[in-house]
């Protein structure tokens, strides 16, 4: 719990020593143990965030949350949506009512109890998503994404960042605006990633799966460019099979590798079609 309190007390202060004024990303820190800053697109539009090994939270400006996680343990954690609270505990995901404490050790304890009720899950998580629809700064994620990956070495402490922006527009069902979008677009100035993307197989068919991005919105920050990937296509794959499983909400729990595949994808699909 006093990892949670110093991210809070990290997090309150960095929102108010941004400076709204400039636009783009604001670093606080940035190392292999925390990245922690705001991005600003304009005096009324920004959000902020801390990225750490077993926890992220992302927010308002305002200081309220849209997204928390946080390890609990071994094959087990903490996701909150909105005012919306999960447990994930290995592939399984219970709804956390609001009268247990978000203590960790409380958290651990009510999980013991529990069996998965797929429809309590599913009834919370798509109320959490609807609201998230709404929230102006989630539109921004993105942006967030695209301009960490551009001012960091690919720090391996945001790779599930990134995939956590990403899940949580396609869960929410998020388009986003063509000002809001990150300027990768299919385009790079890297020779390198150009000839490759010549040689490859840009997918087309099925909202362009097997590509790492939003739909046909490619997300090359993540995989490196814009062609058919193993691991994205298998991951797509199971988020078909089982949207709500951790297995698609999370997937570099389960070693999700561009180029080796999705190491949750043969569970996932024993789970059948959610």
């Amino acid at each position: 719990m006093a990892v949670l309190m110093r991210i809070g007390l990290a997090l309150a202060g960095m929102i108010f020593s941004c400076v709204f004024a400039d636009r783009g990303l604001q670093l606080k820190s940035s190392s292999g143990d925390e990245v922690r800053g705001c991005y600003v697109y304009n005096q009324t539009l920004a959000v902020c965030f801390n990225v750490q090994k077993d926890a992220i939270v992302i927010l308002k400006t305002t200081g309220e949350r849209l997204v928390q996680y946080y390890n609990l343990g071994p094959d087990m954690f903490y996701y909150q949506v909105m005012d919306q609270s999960f447990i994930a505990r290995g592939p399984s995901m219970f709804f956390v009512p609001d009268e247990v404490s978000r203590e960790p050790e409380s958290l651990r304890a009510f999980a013991k109890d529990q069996y998965e009720n797929e429809e309590t899950v599913r009834h919370h998580f798509q109320a959490a998503v609807s609201e998230l629809h709404y929230v102006p700064e989630v539109r921004l994620l993105e942006l967030v994404s695209a301009a960490l990956a551009d001012n960091t070495t690919r720090l391996e402490i945001l790779q599930p960042f990134h995939t956590l922006c990403l899940n949580l527009l396609q869960q929410a069902e998020i388009k986003i605006p063509p000002e809001l979008s990150a300027e990768h677009g299919m385009e790079d100035d890297n020779a390198d990633t150009h000839d490759r993307e010549e040689r490859c197989s840009r997918p087309q068919r099925n909202r362009c799966r097997g590509m790492c991005g939003l739909g046909c919105n490619c997300w090359k920050w993540i995989c490196g460019d814009c062609c058919w990937h193993l691991g994205c296509y298998q991951h797509d794959l199971c988020c078909n099979y089982s949207r709500f499983s951790t297995y698609c909400l999370f997937p570099y729990s389960y070693n999700l590798s561009c180029s080796k595949g999705f190491g949750g994808y043969k569970k996932c699909r024993r789970m059948g079609w959610r």
